[in-house]
Protein backbone atom coordinates (compact mmCIF):
# COMPACT_ATOMS: atom_id res chain seq x y z
CA UNK A 1 0.00 0.00 0.00
CA UNK A 2 2.56 2.18 0.95
CA UNK A 3 4.70 1.75 -2.32
CA UNK A 4 1.65 2.50 -4.36
CA UNK A 5 1.03 5.64 -2.53
CA UNK A 6 4.82 6.87 -2.97
CA UNK A 7 4.51 5.42 -6.66
CA UNK A 8 1.20 8.19 -7.18
CA UNK A 9 2.96 10.47 -5.27
CA UNK A 10 6.35 10.38 -6.79
CA UNK A 11 6.01 13.08 -9.53
CA UNK A 12 4.68 15.46 -6.66
CA UNK A 13 7.76 15.26 -4.37
CA UNK A 14 9.64 18.80 -5.65
CA UNK A 15 6.00 20.40 -5.07
CA UNK A 16 5.46 18.77 -1.59
CA UNK A 17 9.20 19.47 -0.82
CA UNK A 18 8.74 23.01 -1.50
CA UNK A 19 5.67 23.15 0.35
CA UNK A 20 7.80 21.66 3.41
CA UNK A 21 11.12 24.10 3.24
CA UNK A 22 8.74 26.70 3.51
CA UNK A 23 6.24 25.93 6.53
CA UNK A 24 9.81 25.18 8.05
CA UNK A 25 10.81 28.75 7.12
CA UNK A 26 7.12 30.20 7.87
CA UNK A 27 7.79 28.44 11.59
CA UNK A 28 10.83 30.19 12.21
CA UNK A 29 9.46 33.22 11.19
CA UNK A 30 6.62 32.72 13.83
CA UNK A 31 9.49 31.83 16.32
CA UNK A 32 11.59 35.07 15.68
CA UNK A 33 9.13 37.31 15.61
CA UNK A 34 7.89 36.70 19.24
CA UNK A 35 11.49 37.23 20.04
CA UNK A 36 11.80 40.32 17.60
CA UNK A 37 8.83 41.43 20.00
CA UNK A 38 10.75 41.06 23.07
CA UNK A 39 13.95 42.63 22.07
CA UNK A 40 11.91 45.83 20.48
CA UNK A 41 10.06 45.77 23.32
CA UNK A 42 13.38 45.75 25.88
CA UNK A 43 15.17 48.20 23.55
CA UNK A 44 12.37 51.14 23.00
CA UNK A 45 10.95 50.90 26.47
CA UNK A 46 12.07 54.14 27.88
CA UNK A 47 10.66 55.89 24.85
CA UNK A 48 7.21 55.18 24.73
CA UNK A 49 5.74 57.28 22.07
CA UNK A 50 8.12 56.06 19.36
CA UNK A 51 7.94 52.41 20.60
CA UNK A 52 4.50 52.58 20.18
CA UNK A 53 4.33 53.72 16.76
CA UNK A 54 7.74 51.46 15.78
CA UNK A 55 5.90 48.69 17.40
CA UNK A 56 2.89 49.24 15.06
CA UNK A 57 4.91 49.30 12.32
CA UNK A 58 6.68 46.22 12.70
CA UNK A 59 3.78 44.69 13.61
CA UNK A 60 1.77 45.14 10.71
CA UNK A 61 4.56 44.88 8.33
CA UNK A 62 5.18 40.83 9.99
CA UNK A 63 1.67 39.86 9.91
CA UNK A 64 1.68 41.13 6.36
CA UNK A 65 4.35 39.00 5.44
CA UNK A 66 3.02 35.95 7.38
CA UNK A 67 0.15 36.39 5.74
CA UNK A 68 1.45 36.70 2.19
CA UNK A 69 3.67 33.53 2.67
CA UNK A 70 0.63 31.75 3.75
CA UNK A 71 -1.54 32.67 0.86
CA UNK A 72 1.43 31.60 -1.67
CA UNK A 73 2.06 28.69 0.16
CA UNK A 74 -1.62 27.58 -0.17
CA UNK A 75 -1.81 28.67 -4.11
CA UNK A 76 1.77 27.13 -5.04
CA UNK A 77 0.32 23.99 -3.52
CA UNK A 78 -2.87 24.05 -5.16
CA UNK A 79 -0.99 25.11 -8.51
CA UNK A 80 1.93 22.30 -8.42
CA UNK A 81 0.17 19.29 -6.09
CA UNK A 82 -3.61 19.32 -5.80
CA UNK A 83 -4.75 20.27 -9.34
CA UNK A 84 -1.96 17.93 -11.31
CA UNK A 85 -2.98 15.07 -8.78
CA UNK A 86 -6.50 15.18 -9.33
CA UNK A 87 -5.71 15.47 -13.24
CA UNK A 88 -3.06 12.60 -12.92
CA UNK A 89 -5.27 9.85 -11.17
CA UNK A 90 -8.58 11.18 -13.06
CA UNK A 91 -6.94 10.32 -16.02
CA UNK A 92 -5.49 7.22 -15.34
CA UNK A 93 -8.65 5.58 -13.30
CA UNK A 94 -10.74 6.69 -16.44
CA UNK A 95 -7.87 5.37 -18.89
CA UNK A 96 -8.02 1.69 -17.12
CA UNK A 97 -12.16 1.85 -17.29
CA UNK A 98 -12.41 2.60 -20.38
CA UNK A 99 -9.81 -0.03 -21.40
CA UNK A 100 -12.36 -2.56 -20.40
CA UNK A 101 -14.52 -4.60 -22.52
CA UNK A 102 -17.73 -3.27 -24.05
CA UNK A 103 -19.51 -5.93 -22.64
CA UNK A 104 -18.71 -4.31 -19.07
CA UNK A 105 -19.75 -1.04 -19.87
CA UNK A 106 -23.42 -2.50 -21.18
CA UNK A 107 -23.63 -5.11 -18.19
CA UNK A 108 -23.29 -2.55 -15.79
CA UNK A 109 -23.88 1.46 -15.51
CA UNK A 110 -20.39 2.82 -16.04
CA UNK A 111 -22.10 6.16 -15.88
CA UNK A 112 -22.37 5.25 -12.11
CA UNK A 113 -18.99 3.91 -11.70
CA UNK A 114 -18.02 6.91 -13.63
CA UNK A 115 -19.49 9.27 -10.90
CA UNK A 116 -18.17 6.79 -7.80
CA UNK A 117 -14.21 6.96 -9.40
CA UNK A 118 -14.87 11.14 -9.99
CA UNK A 119 -15.74 10.96 -5.89
CA UNK A 120 -13.11 8.66 -4.84
CA UNK A 121 -10.49 10.80 -6.74
CA UNK A 122 -11.71 14.26 -5.29
CA UNK A 123 -11.65 12.90 -1.79
CA UNK A 124 -8.19 11.64 -2.41
CA UNK A 125 -7.19 15.46 -3.64
CA UNK A 126 -8.45 16.54 -0.66
CA UNK A 127 -6.74 14.34 1.53
CA UNK A 128 -3.34 15.51 0.60
CA UNK A 129 -4.54 18.93 0.63
CA UNK A 130 -5.44 18.49 4.51
CA UNK A 131 -2.40 17.11 5.14
CA UNK A 132 -0.66 20.40 3.91
CA UNK A 133 -2.99 22.25 6.02
CA UNK A 134 -1.79 20.47 9.12
CA UNK A 135 1.57 20.47 8.14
Amino acid sequence: MFAELKRLLHPFRRGFAWYIVFTMLRQGLALGGGYGLVLLIRTYEHKPAQSVLLALGVLLGYKLLLDTMDQVMGWKFARHVSYPLFRQLSVNVFSKMLALDQKWHQAGSSGARRGEITNGVSKFAQTSESVAREV
